[in-house]
């Protein structure tokens, strides 16, 4: 009784996780955590960031296959919530890839930011 309840709760568990896209992290320096309702500055790619900035590290944010959530506004605010875990305050897009043939789901690039004058 308690290997098929086990293994359904884990196939569960494991569906609904995969929904979400695959973050990767590369931080290269943290400041304490900014609270979630803080505003966070988005730079586009064809905009260059006017301030000056440190730059706290790269997210990118793909498509695991199984990926549901990943529509442009949920992946921007993905990103805008790792970077507020790592004290940034800005994003400037490297690369943004839009749905295409091979998933159906947006594909970000991103430098996380802390602008100078905040």
């Amino acid at each position: 009784m308690r290997k098929p309840l086990f293994f359904s709760l884990s196939l569960i568990t494991l569906l609904f996780l995969s929904c979400g896209p695959k973050i990767i992290l590369q931080i290269t320096k943290t400041y304490p955590a900014i609270d979630y309702s803080k505003q966070v500055t988005l730079f586009k790619q064809e905009i260059p960031v006017d301030q000056d900035y440190e730059k706290l590290g790269e997210i990118s944010l793909k498509d695991t296959g199984f990926t549901t959530r990943c529509s442009y506004s949920e992946i921007l605010n993905r990103a805008k919530l790792e970077a507020l875990k790592v004290g940034g305050d800005a994003i400037q897009i490297n690369q943004l890839i839009r749905p295409d043939f091979f998933s159906g789901c947006f594909r970000l690039e991103a430098s996380i930011l802390k602008l100078k004058n905040n």
